[in-house]
């Protein structure tokens, strides 16, 4: 941070991330909490000059603290791959918790890896596929019961074994 409002509760100096999606915050959309639906949202690099510079400018409330410990390739993974999958897990009404369980397919990629986590941080159950050992180790590393080889094994099968034929609460893909 090099400037910032007061109320910004932000420090010259102060380690941060963006958000890059600037919401109106007037929308019937923003005053429900439904935010990615905003009327009038402003995207940097899309809708707003992008990042890609020494010095951006953007609302105060797009900017958040780093926390200690975190790098700055850790935290900018966070506003782009962690939003998306906490918005497919958690923003649809039906929040995903224990005792359900979630099926995230392509779980190499960066959405999907986050969405690993965050249904087995929340207390679900994951179940995984991907295409090699070492993306599905990475998989079962981060939190998923059951790793699936889609090359090798038939899919569908497999989650129906492994659900005991009850299937699962949400498909990720």
């Amino acid at each position: 941070v090099i400037s910032a409002p007061p109320e910004s509760g932000l420090s010259p100096g102060d380690r941060v991330l963006l958000s890059p999606a600037a919401f109106c915050g007037r929308c019937p959309e923003c005053r429900r909490g439904e935010q990615p639906f905003c009327e009038r949202v402003r995207i940097a690099g899309e809708h707003r000059h992008g990042t890609f510079a020494e010095l951006i400018a953007m609302p105060a409330a797009c900017w958040l603290p780093i926390p200690a410990g975190l790098g700055f390739e850790d935290a900018a993974a966070l506003p782009v791959a962690y939003l998306t999958a906490w918005r497919m897990l958690f923003g649809w009404g039906r929040p995903i918790g224990p005792g359900q369980t979630v099926l995230v397919m392509g779980a190499g990629g960066g959405v999907a890896t986050a969405c690993v986590q965050l249904a087995h941080g929340a207390g679900a159950r994951v179940l995984a596929t991907s295409s090699t050992p070492e993306k599905l180790a990475h998989a079962a590393a981060l939190g998923a019961a059951v790793a699936i080889d889609y090359r090798t094994e038939d899919v569908p099968k497999r989650v129906l074994a492994e659900t005991g034929g009850a299937g699962v609460d949400l498909v990720v893909d």
